[in-house]
């Protein structure tokens, strides 16, 4: 009985074991030097091919309101067009509490 018990738990409440936490954008500069999960819009794109960054814009189009992505220029080309879609990235928070910024090095960080 205690097997069935269990077996039933284990297949109605699946284990999230992931380490990353889910957060919202205006909550990102509580979180520096964590890793996190945050879902949001994409509002901006913006290249600078003489520097190599990629950035995108999460959350609003402002600058204070919102969190940057930086990507590798490395996983540019594997990229599907992500304006204005819903996407979850997961990474490490970095730069300061004016700005935080996520800096994704694989297309695995990203969810879309």
């Amino acid at each position: 009985m205690k097997f069935l018990i269990l077996i039933s738990f284990i297949t109605l409440f699946p284990l999230d074991l992931s380490a990353q936490k889910l957060i919202k954008i205006k909550r990102a500069s509580h979180y520096i030097g964590k890793t996190v999960t945050v879902c949001d819009t994409v509002y901006s794109r913006v290249n600078s091919h003489y520097a190599q960054i990629f950035e995108l814009r999460l959350g609003a189009d402002v600058e204070h309101k919102s969190l940057i992505i930086r990507l590798s220029p490395y996983i540019i080309g594997y990229l599907k067009p992500i304006k204005s879609k819903f996407i979850c990235v997961t990474g490490l928070i970095e730069g300061d509490k004016t700005q935080p910024v996520i800096f994704v090095k694989d297309t695995s960080q990203l969810k879309y």
